[in-house]
């Protein structure tokens, strides 16, 4: 299931390169190297990070049943899909098991059926290709990309025998599968999050995939559509979380105001990679690949409400310098699954709100522009009387 609302991208005040929330940078991790631990995910961890690397303590037993439903599912994937999709949604919504997950994710997103779509050995045909245009520009960020994980180490080892090679060879391929778009930043930690889950080959169409169906120009230059999508969060805060919406505006230092884009570009463009705990983010791209955009819109306002919510939150958080750095670096507290899950979900949002809430936006936008409009034809003929 995909989303028909577009989304796109605007110039992130936070860096798309960023490590996530307890995350090291590669002088850090030089630094401590003899202290630090892995956790279940492959990242690299000091101790004082520890909370921001839990692993949710679930049962044999548990993990065998959650298993044997999605194998049911995964091997009778037609039939399920068109017979029971809300069972299916109730099964995202309690996550995929990481064994199954790969294969969850094919299916959840298309790509499987794109896949079959195209020749078998497409993707290595993309890579055979004689085409850099793009080389120079993903090979700048290969080093950036989740180097707290072992995986895509910085290291001279791991650029030759990790994940690095497959990193950049997808992206390659996808710059050159998609010429008019090519190559944007922000693909690099979703590519990374993919290859951390499924082959080369199949990232490749989850990304395909995900471009395609369910951000689309999402990646393209100017980033419109993000900034279509901070307007239409913008609006969802104004109706469904006011007192944020008028504690946002009230900033008692600036008289800046608090505006979504300054804060969704990176969790929208990277789908959350860089600022929650790794096995919050692949919860929600379990919901996200089968629900849509929605998911994007539910966790924003989540997170929204868990750090502002209260009142008590909000009096010792009053300037815009204070609000926006709280937004970079979430509590912890507030970043647990069991903790954030539940209140995404208690947010009743429908592709249909988007899509009204959107049409808000472009109404507001037409009327703004006949104003500015009309201003300009005034003051042209007042020019013209003074003449």
């Amino acid at each position: 299931m995909t989303s028909e609302l577009l989304m796109a991208t605007a110039s992130p005040p936070f860096s798309v390169n960023s490590t996530p929330n307890g995350g090291l940078t590669s002088s850090s991790r030089e630094e401590d190297e003899d202290d630090l631990l892995t956790d279940h995910y492959g990242f690299q961890y000091s101790p004082q990070q520890a909370d921001m690397h839990y692993m949710k303590d679930v049962s044999p037993k548990e993990c065998r049943k959650k298993e044997t439903k999605w194998l049911k599912i995964l091997d009778n994937w037609d039939y399920w899909i068109q017979k029971k999709p809300e069972k299916i949604k109730k099964y995202c919504r309690a996550g995929v098991p990481s064994s199954l997950r790969s294969r969850a994710w094919m299916k959840l997103s298309g790509a499987q059926l794109l896949k079959e779509q195209h020749p078998k050995n497409f993707y290595n045909d993309l890579l055979r290709k004689d085409d850099n245009r793009w080389c120079s520009d993903i090979d700048k960020d290969l080093d950036r990309t989740f180097p707290e994980h072992e995986q895509f180490c910085s290291d001279e080892m791991h650029q030759i025998k990790g994940s690095m090679p497959e990193l950049r060879n997808v992206l390659k391929a996808y710059s050159i599968h998609n010429e008019a778009l090519g190559y944007c930043q922000a693909m690099a930690p979703v590519t990374a999050t993919l290859l951390m889950q499924m082959t080369p080959e199949d990232s490749f169409w989850c990304l395909v995939a995900i471009c395609q169906y369910y951000v689309p120009g999402y990646y393209n230059m100017g980033l419109h559509q993000v900034k279509v999508d901070a307007a239409i969060l913008d609006g969802l805060i104004i109706h469904m979380l006011p007192h944020i919406h008028k504690h946002f505006t009230s900033c008692d230092d600036t008289s800046q105001t608090v505006d979504a884009l300054l804060y969704c570009t990176e969790w929208f463009m990277s789908f959350f990679t860089r600022a929650l705990p790794w096995s919050c983010v692949l919860r929600i791209w379990d919901m996200f690949l089968f629900e849509g955009v929605k998911v994007l819109f539910r966790t924003a306002l989540a997170i929204l409400q868990l750090v502002f919510g209260n009142s008590n939150q909000r009096i010792g958080c009053t300037g815009f310098y204070d609000i926006t750095k709280k937004l970079r670096n979430l509590p912890i507290n507030i970043t647990h699954e069991d903790v954030l899950i539940p209140q995404l979900l208690s947010f009743k949002l429908t592709s249909a709100d988007l899509t009204k809430e959107h049409r808000r936006q472009e109404k507001a936008d037409k009327e703004a522009d006949v104003r500015y409009n009309r201003t300009l034809s005034i003051n042209k003929r007042t020019s013209q009387k003074k003449k």
